[in-house]
């Protein structure tokens, strides 16, 4: 054996004594900007958390049996099933008299009242 030789297989024993390690991380820089950052994280959670809790509080809570829309479709359906072009072509062919006065009393309770002081063409005037 060479020299050369002798020395490459020396310094390949001292190499494979040594295993591969993952570095760690640097000291201290990321302790600091944790904690940094740890205290206006957790305000802001909590603000966030008290704002909608106290807007779901605040917000009305419809009542199932008074709630307005849901009294004008149980007012509206009946006048819907009335005015329905199967009801009043039957109406018109069975007797013309009788769709005159349906019509008429159905009128009564669609159609805005023209004889109020402010009614629909009161405020039709002005425009």
């Amino acid at each position: 054996m060479t020299g050369n030789q002798h020395d490459d297989e020396r310094v390949e024993r001292y190499l494979r004594q040594f295993r591969p390690q993952q570095p760690k991380p640097l000291p201290g820089r990321t302790k600091v900007v944790l904690l940094q950052w740890r205290m206006p994280l957790a305000v802001c959670a909590a603000a966030v958390i008290i704002l909608s809790i106290s807007m779901w509080l605040r917000t009305p809570r419809p009542e199932h049996s008074t709630h307005p829309s849901v009294a004008n479709m149980q007012q509206t359906i009946p006048i819907a099933q009335e005015i329905s072009l199967a009801h009043l072509g039957r109406a018109a062919l069975q007797d013309p008299a009788s769709l005159d006065a349906q019509l008429d009393s159905l009128s009564t309770r669609l159609l805005p009242d023209v004889r109020r002081s402010h009614g629909v063409l009161h405020s039709l005037a002005h425009e």
